[in-house]
């Protein structure tokens, strides 16, 4: 039994072996050391298995007389000394097998590095002579832009310079920058954005500018502190740009496609955006004063401490928008969609709620001073599954005012200090 035994480490032992030179890929065809680690480790176990046989024949022939257990005594002192040598043997390959693993594996990690290091100075080099090639065409592009007749008309080359300016946008990769005001990384393409401001200082007409903003995207655009006042951007695709601090003042953006934006702290004053896409958009600290918002989507937009004064907002939709700490006195919300609308501190003192639907709002903390409303308005909140009213009807009361337009009866919420 105990021979058995020994016989079953050693197999165990030379399998563990084995398993150890074949994990760390050897033999291997290169003359290295893994090469020689696994010639070695080979003739090892050949020599084991040869070994053991020989210990074995050699026992069975001295003695083929005795009895099983006069045999078994003899042999075994002496077995016991060979196999100790040859476990000595495995566990010392063993271990040097394990050490010259892990130092050449330390060795492959650290060429891994500097091979990664070489990867990304060859990507930032490539990135700068890719930009150097798109403001090369870029250039190209505008140079016969301006070149060309101020009145253009729909003729073949028109077409195929519209294609080339699609194509020219198209290649511009969205590329991740640190923003060190934010301190957050932000995807965003300088190129698109450059695109963009070079082709409103071109010679062109109105027809071949609307076809360019039919045509072409301007996804995730940088066009941060940039002077776009005045400007018609109507119809344009500007996903995901990025215009902080932007001067909009007068632009119109009727019908534009603004979806996930960064608007943070623009100037919208005066602008028109008449069925602009605002979804998800971010507006926070803007200044949206006097401006045309009419049937405009601002769903999930974050509006947040912006000011919408004497704003024009029928039959805006404000589905999960964000108007905590916003500003909107004598704003017009007739017929505006609100649903689930964050209204934290939110002023609306002056502002027109005729028609409106809000549903799972919480008026509570809303400043509502003077709205104007329709004479059933409390009832259809308190239908529509709204929280705060009971709080909001303690803070304020209908009151009927005829005096302020002539042969017209209007209600308004008044305080209940007044």
């Amino acid at each position: 039994m105990t021979r058995r035994l020994i016989h079953i480490l050693l197999l165990f032992l030379c399998m563990l072996l084995g398993w150890v030179l074949g994990y760390i890929k050897v033999p291997y065809i290169e003359l290295d050391d893994t090469f020689w680690i696994g010639i070695i480790g080979c003739l090892g176990i050949m020599g084991f298995i040869i070994s053991l046989f020989r210990i074995w024949n050699v026992q069975k022939a001295i003695n083929p007389d005795e009895t099983p257990q006069s045999s078994l005594n003899v042999s075994m002192f002496k077995s016991l000394i060979n196999y100790k040598f040859l476990v000595a043997i495995i566990i010392i390959g063993l271990i040097s097998a394990c050490l010259i693993a892990y130092y050449r594996t330390k060795q492959l990690n650290e060429e891994l590095k500097m091979t990664q290091v070489a990867l990304e100075d060859f990507k930032s080099n490539t990135n700068v002579e890719q930009q150097r090639i798109n403001i090369s065409l870029l250039l190209d592009l505008i140079h016969k832009l301006d070149s060309k007749p101020v009145n253009v008309q729909d003729t073949v080359e028109m077409i195929n310079m519209i294609d080339r300016i699609v194509s020219l946008s198209s290649s511009f990769k969205i590329n991740r920058v640190w923003d060190i005001a934010n301190k957050v990384n932000i995807d965003l393409s300088e190129e698109r954005g450059l695109l963009l401001l070079a082709l409103l200082k071109t010679k062109m007409d109105s027809i071949f500018f609307n076809k360019i903003k039919a045509n072409v995207s301007f996804y995730g655009a940088d066009l941060r502190n940039a002077d776009l006042h005045g400007l018609d951007l109507s119809g344009i695709d500007l996903k995901y740009a990025h215009l902080e601090y932007a001067n909009m003042q007068g632009i119109n953006l009727n019908d534009a496609n603004l979806n996930g934006a960064n608007l943070m702290g623009v100037n919208l004053n005066n602008a028109t955006l008449v069925g602009t896409n605002l979804i998800s958009s971010k507006l926070s600290w803007a200044k949206v004063n006097d401006a045309d918002l009419r049937f405009a989507k601002l769903g999930r937009a974050d509006i947040s401490n912006s000011t919408f004064l004497n704003s024009n907002l029928f039959n805006a939709s404000l589905i999960q928008a964000v108007l905590c700490n916003a500003v909107l006195i004598e704003a017009n919300l007739t017929k505006c969609i609100m649903m689930a609308t964050i209204l934290s501190n939110a002023n609306f003192s002056k502002a027109v709620f005729i028609n409106s639907y809000i549903h799972s709002t919480n008026l509570s903390d809303a400043i509502l001073n003077d709205v104007i409303i329709q004479e059933n308005w409390i009832l259809r909140i308190n239908e529509n599954n709204n929280i705060g009213v009971n709080i909001m009807l303690k803070n304020y009361q209908i009151v009927c005012d005829s005096l302020s337009i002539k042969d017209s009866i209007i209600y308004k919420l008044k305080t209940n200090t007044q």
